[in-house]
């Protein structure tokens, strides 16, 4: 193909229009929404800073999946990866049928529709192993055996990180060389069918987020609290339902883009459902720290002065009531039991005050939902009351 014959080609039409249609070059209708992009975006940073503030200066206890929510986050934000090909990708503009462009734009859009999934399936890797971390901490003690939904959990974390590893390996070596899969000119080489690819990684999405959502149930409401109490620690996984409608779009959108000719179209409106699908993660992982984080606020002088100055509460600062310890010393209620703590609560000699004790102060910090780890009876289907430990 000479330069002229190819400069041609690519300014042809990338699909015939249907009947009747004429092609759009100038000016196409497009599914663009550059504003909803951005609100998800600063939703999910403000929410990741919440929970990494939280965990480094309230409750002062990080652990491995704060590790991977910020690194998720530098992802997202920084490494070139997810929103910065969004917003590429809503500059085309997004979502127009593949008659209204030329060939040309084409494979621009197919070229950032292949690094958009790749940055998808990184940030999914250490987005649902913090979920599931955080699942397992919560809800299965260090101390407990190794119960069935013990090693159920482990299972699922591993089987979504190699899933997803495997989802970016695939496409990589989809087609070879890797500029064919994008550029329609390279006729050299082969290509796999890799549109099947995305149907299934929306079906292990869908299925995972339910399972996300369903696995920490039975253990809350084994739990011997008041119903209202148990409806504010399940509705803190309840934005998983949010991530599981997403996910069924996206797989829906997912099997129409197998079947169609309409490629950008239908990619556009498949990919639009991933955004909201990783913000209800982050808000997921993010959550449980709200209640510390809205008391530590709370608590504090200058929002005291502020509230009074608009006259919505009465100037008085903060008190700081104390509890005291086994060992005798004062502690401020309603603060995180340690695991340390916790061991001495449950094997002092008068353990029934002690755990008397304990539940008298779960009932005045249940709120600190980062706190609440579900005790082994709860587990294997005994009735008991919940025991706080600390994040």
């Amino acid at each position: 193909m000479t330069p002229e014959e190819r400069e041609q080609f690519l300014g042809s039409p990338a699909l015939m229009p249907p009947n009747g249609i004429q092609s759009n070059f100038v000016d196409p209708p497009n599914a663009r929404s550059q504003g909803s992009a951005t609100a998800q975006l600063l939703l999910a940073t403000v929410f990741v800073w919440m929970r990494v503030f939280t965990k480094a200066r309230v409750i002062r206890k990080v652990l491995v999946e704060d590790y991977g929510i910020l690194i998720k986050m530098l992802q997202v934000l920084y490494a070139g990866a997810f929103h910065p090909i969004v917003f590429l990708l809503g500059a085309l503009p997004l979502g127009v049928h593949q008659w209204n462009m030329t060939i040309r734009h084409m494979i621009k859009h197919t070229y950032y529709y292949f690094f958009a999934v790749i940055t998808y399936s990184l940030v999914m890797i250490p987005l649902k192993a913090a979920l599931v971390l955080q699942i397992l901490r919560i809800f299965i003690p260090a101390h407990a055996h190794r119960t069935p939904l013990f090693w159920l959990v482990h299972f699922f974390l591993w089987v979504n990180v190699l899933f997803y590893s495997t989802i970016i390996i695939y496409q990589l070596c989809a087609c070879q060389p890797m500029a064919r899969l994008w550029d329609v000119t390279i006729t050299e080489g082969h290509c796999s069918s890799h549109m099947l690819v995305h149907i299934i990684s929306a079906a292990i999405n869908t299925a995972s987020d339910i399972v996300l959502f369903v696995l920490p149930q039975p253990a809350i409401w084994r739990l011997t609290l008041e119903r209202t109490k148990r409806l504010a620690l399940s509705a803190v996984f309840l934005v998983a339902v949010i991530a599981c409608v997403a996910s069924a779009f996206r797989l829906r959108y997912a099997i129409a883009l197998y079947r169609s000719s309409d490629i950008t179209y239908q990619a556009a409106l498949m990919g639009k459902w991933a955004d909201p699908e990783l913000t209800c993660g982050f808000l997921a992982a993010c959550l449980p720290v709200l209640p510390s984080f809205v008391r530590h606020v709370r608590s504090r002088r200058l929002f005291v002065r502020t509230m009074a100055m608009l006259g919505l509460r009465r100037a008085q600062l903060p008190s700081t009531p104390t509890w005291p310890s086994s060992g005798g010393s004062t502690r401020k209620k309603g603060g995180p039991v340690t695991d340390i703590e916790f061991d001495e609560l449950v094997r002092r000699p008068d353990g029934a005050s002690a755990r008397s004790s304990l539940g008298d102060r779960m009932e005045g910090s249940w709120e600190n939902l980062e706190d609440v780890q579900v005790p082994k009876s709860c587990i294997d289907g005994e009735s008991t009351r919940g025991v706080f430990a600390a994040s």
